[in-house]
């Protein structure tokens, strides 16, 4: 939710509570009277949701849920079979583009097989440079390529 509307939503609560009224509210909005009485029938209905549309719109480009489970069974099957036992999301998007006709991002199936517990987060390690035992400081020989 962001600030603007949170200020929205602490400004209906405020005509809810009779604090100021709706022609005071619509100011404060910029709104009409008219918006803002269809937004407090809105908030008795569905609550703070009235606030985001986000909160009570679905995205237009979600993957179907239907389409979701058919690639990740997909994906557990072949890797059982020991087909797809060393793919990663990339190869295994690429697969399912060519063979099943599928075309879906390498992210939204890595997240897909991290949510089902079939990849695992590899975190990118830093290497540093080994030291000695009790912290002391290695000295450089910065001349040695010269």
């Amino acid at each position: 939710m962001t600030a603007k509307e949170r200020d929205r939503l602490k400004v209906l609560h405020e005509v809810k509570q009779r604090h100021i009224t709706q022609k005071q509210a619509a100011v404060e909005l910029g709104l009409s009277v008219r918006w803002v009485r269809k937004l407090l029938v809105q908030l008795r209905a569905r609550g703070w949701r009235t606030a985001t549309r986000a909160a009570w719109r679905a995205s237009n480009r979600k993957t179907p849920e239907a389409v979701k489970r058919q690639v990740v069974e997909l994906y557990r099957e072949k890797r059982q079979a020991k087909l797809w036992h060393d793919y990663g999301p990339t190869l295994a998007a690429e697969e399912l583009a060519e063979d099943y006709g599928i075309a879906i991002s390498r992210e939204s199936l890595r997240q897909w097989l991290i949510e089902a517990k079939l990849w695992r987060v590899r975190r990118a390690g830093v290497e540093r440079a080994t030291y000695g035992v009790h912290g002391e400081r290695v000295m450089a020989n910065w001349c040695s390529g010269r």
